[in-house]
């Protein structure tokens, strides 16, 4: 019977990492992963026993294996995170938290199915007890008592076990826990290992060994003082590099580097513009864009972290806004022949219309990528309203060689069918109060010249809650969440309007 257990545990171990893990080549990878990591975790489960509870078996080293007397499940948990940790490296680095949650998932459900054979063996028994479901053992090999009425403590760590299994997935289907379920196992399998240890009653593994704890319970609170510990130093981490991120419309990258001219055809800067051409094939179809990020409302408030991260004293005046500049540069040189940029201390109605009027005179194609704040029927930078309804409504038909107009403000769709007025072809706006500054970057990846906007956008709701669940997406939209009470979710995906032609 005991063995039976054993094959459901591994083949539950594999059917989770199977449907859990949805390319080829990451399920063949998880067959090594997880035959591997069950090796030692058995191995790490023997060796701790034979330490704690056997000593003398460490003078005749084939005894440990020939004289088979037990196991421990925080040295399977030991042996096996540390093999698991290693092994996790033969995934693609963006899927990695996504296989940590699964181990965390089945490290619950193994064990709560293998604490069924320790009920059946009747090792690790518990105190005597009158409660109506104690159990007796008659088996010496098992417990030095026969016929006496002890609590099934192994049932109780099986069924919270299992429980808890249930409970991570659910969590595993909500993004905003990606990457944070093993964490979660951790605390919940040492507060409740904590718990029912006060059940146990062999007490030869160590039953009172500091302060009335038993072995394990002290390995408990090892445990959440590690996960805490731990968690405290990334959050500071995070609240030091990654709230400054999520607050500049960054698409990932905790310090995105510097554009280099070099990057670049030509770049000129006059009038309050910048212009950039690019390297890309001029053989494709043309498109350019127009790109405006405004975020003053914001800047003071992190003005200090942006020096912190950032200390060379030519970074002085960085704003937020340069750093959204040199993160979506990278992925725009891709797309677009010519770039017409606002930067931020330019941004105004007069030098927008100065950058409209320019991709005009090019009769080529063009976006036009607005990153800021909003109030319904205005975009704002924060100090001053700069476009409403009225001065859109002076563009009407003006702007016949528009594509795509990409208003990442609050209330953006209030303003959608005035851009569609203006000539553009498409608009994509959010609704109501939001920060969903992630999804150009997303959007970036699935657009070019010879994908219909359409399609384009299709891939990128499809995507997005793939691309939000890694990291550091995960951890700054969490921490966004923390920081600002009312944030709207990132994955809230923006209205697709089309003019009808």
């Amino acid at each position: 019977m005991t063995s039976l257990l054993w094959v459901i545990a591994l083949a539950g171990s594999f059917g989770v990492f199977y449907f859990g893990l949805q390319e080829r080549g990451e399920r063949l990878r998880s067959f090594i992963v997880i035959i591997a990591t069950a090796i030692s975790a058995f191995v790490g489960a023997r060796l701790l026993h034979v330490l704690v509870e056997n000593r003398d078996l460490l003078d005749h080293p084939k005894q440990i294996w020939s004289e088979f007397d037990g196991m421990t499940f925080n040295g399977s948990l030991l042996f096996g995170s540390i093999t698991f940790s290693l092994l996790i490296l033969l995934y693609d680095k963006n899927r990695r938290a996504v296989g940590w949650d699964l181990a965390a998932i089945v490290t619950a459900f193994s064990y709560g199915v293998l604490r069924i054979s320790c009920f059946i063996e009747g090792c690790c028994w518990g105190k005597i007890s009158a409660v109506p479901w104690a159990v007796k053992y008659y088996n010496s090999r098992a417990m030095p008592w026969w016929g006496i009425p002890v609590h099934p403590v192994q049932l109780y760590d099986s069924i919270l076990s299992l429980l808890l299994t249930f409970a991570l997935s659910i969590l595993y289907r909500k993004p905003r826990y990606r990457g944070l379920l093993f964490p979660i196992f951790m605390v919940s399998y040492a507060c409740l290992r904590f718990m029912t240890e006060f059940f146990r009653g062999d007490s030869i593994r160590g039953e009172d060994v500091l302060w009335g704890l038993s072995t394990s319970q002290l390995v408990s609170l090892a445990l959440v003082a590690f996960v805490v510990f731990r968690f405290l130093i990334l959050k500071f981490k995070a609240r030091s590099l990654g709230l400054v991120a999520v607050m500049l419309f960054l698409t990932g990258c905790y310090l995105p580097s510097e554009p280099q001219h070099s990057d670049f055809k030509r770049v000129i800067k006059k009038d309050g513009l910048e212009f950039y051409e690019t390297y890309k094939d001029y053989h494709l179809p043309k498109r350019n864009v127009v790109f405006l990020a405004a975020d003053n409302t914001n800047r003071s408030l992190f003005q200090p972290f942006i020096r912190e991260m950032y200390p060379n004293p030519e970074y002085r005046d960085l704003v937020a806004e340069d750093l959204v500049w040199w993160q979506y540069a990278k992925p725009m040189r891709r797309i677009y022949n010519k770039i017409v940029r606002i930067p931020a201390d330019s941004v105004s109605y007069e030098n927008l219309l100065k950058a409209l009027w320019q991709m005009e005179s090019y009769r080529q194609p063009y976006d036009i990528v607005i990153l800021s704040h909003g109030l319904p029927n205005h975009l704002s930078t924060g100090v001053g309203y700069f476009l409403s309804f009225r001065e859109l409504a002076k563009l009407k038909g003006q702007l016949p060689n528009a594509n795509l107009v990409f208003l990442q403000s609050c209330f953006g769709t209030s303003l959608a069918q005035d851009w569609l007025d203006t000539g553009a072809r498409y608009v994509m706006a959010f609704d109501g109060f939001n920060r969903n500054f992630f999804f150009y970057g997303f959007l970036l990846e699935h657009y070019d010249v010879s994908r219909p906007i359409r399609r384009a956008y299709r891939e990128t709701v499809k995507n997005a809650s793939k691309e939000i669940a890694k990291s550091p997406y995960r951890q700054l939209t969490g921490l966004l969440k923390q920081q600002f009470p009312g944030y709207v979710n990132s994955l809230e995906n923006p209205t697709l309007l089309e003019a009808q032609r």
